[in-house]
């Protein structure tokens, strides 16, 4: 709306001064700038998707990360906190940039929001938004996906508890 209104304001004040070929061209002008502002601002994508495997108790955390934090343990540049109703569940990241992220989640089954480890390894039900076979240890680049539109993903919960 007020790209609007600045539009006209700027083409009044320029047309009062200006003959009419030149006002045309400065409409034109305008009228393209608007369009490539709005057009920017479209630069977002969603990420949705399924989870499977869930236990029915417990809380659901769910980080949307990129090479930057991935090394950084139970946090992201975007943080979902869903409660667990169902073995299945939805999920959604909206406004994403374009680039390359991963996910990580864990169901936190005893309620102290952090995802406890046994002696060899996690716990508790915990995935990644894998794109080849699991390996240990592994990188950001073995959950990286590239978002460039709309994207669709599934996550299967690793349910082995570990002692």
């Amino acid at each position: 709306m007020w790209i609007a209104v600045i539009f006209v304001t700027v083409f009044i004040a320029v047309r009062k001064r200006m003959k009419r070929k030149e006002s045309c061209k400065v409409l034109l002008l305008l009228l393209l700038a608007s369009v490539f502002q709005v057009g920017a601002q479209n630069n977002t994508s969603s990420i949705t998707g399924t989870l499977y495997n869930i236990e029915r108790s417990g809380k659901v955390y769910i980080f949307l990360v990129d090479e930057k934090n991935f090394s950084i343990p139970q946090s992201g540049i975007d943080t979902l906190i869903l409660d667990a109703s169902s073995n299945t569940m939805n999920f959604s990241f909206a406004n994403v940039q374009k680039g390359i992220y991963g996910i990580r989640c864990f169901q936190d089954t005893n309620g102290n929001k952090i995802l406890d480890k046994g002696i060899f390894g996690p716990a508790e039900p915990w995935g990644f938004s894998w794109k080849r076979k699991k390996k240990y240890p592994f990188g950001f680049s073995d959950i990286a996906f590239e978002v460039y539109s709309n994207l669709n993903i599934e996550i299967f919960f690793n349910t082995k508890k570990q002692p």
